[in-house]
């Protein structure tokens, strides 16, 4: 059988989050939610669709607002970088525990627990051996 499709985007209704794979794209939200409202982390609305979306940010879709999970994007700039390797390192040592959104995008692999498998899947997806997907 031919492999579904990537998913853009996932809502978690019960967290209020948004989980994205890398890449992701104002568009891919607006594509679906056409009236979608995206803000950055510094409240500012993001109307170009071709943005790429960064964790921190927001989304009101139907009058709820969620939070904007990039897997592995720990430090909030869209991209995944050895900072963000270096931040997931941080989080599990306690040196510089994370929170929200941030807290949640160390959790790359989705496992629902934050451990050096995350890790190895940051890795994976910078030396493009494995994309982190939804």
């Amino acid at each position: 059988p031919e492999p579904e499709p990537e998913k853009p985007f996932e809502i978690v209704e019960d967290e209020k989050l948004v989980d994205l794979a890398p890449g992701g794209k104002v568009s891919n939200i607006k594509n679906t939610y056409k009236d979608a409202k995206i803000k950055d982390s510094s409240g500012k609305e993001v109307t170009s669709t071709s943005a790429t979306l960064a964790t921190g940010y927001t989304v009101t879709i139907n009058g709820k607002e969620y939070d904007i999970v990039v897997l592995g994007d720990v430090n909030g700039n869209g991209d995944i970088t050895s900072s963000d390797l270096l931040g997931i390192v941080n989080h599990l040592n306690g040196n510089k525990p994370l929170k929200d959104a941030y807290k949640k995008a160390c959790d790359a692999n989705r496992s629902d627990t934050i451990s050096s498998s995350d890790l190895l899947t940051v890795v994976n997806h910078l030396n493009e051996s494995k994309k982190i997907t939804l």
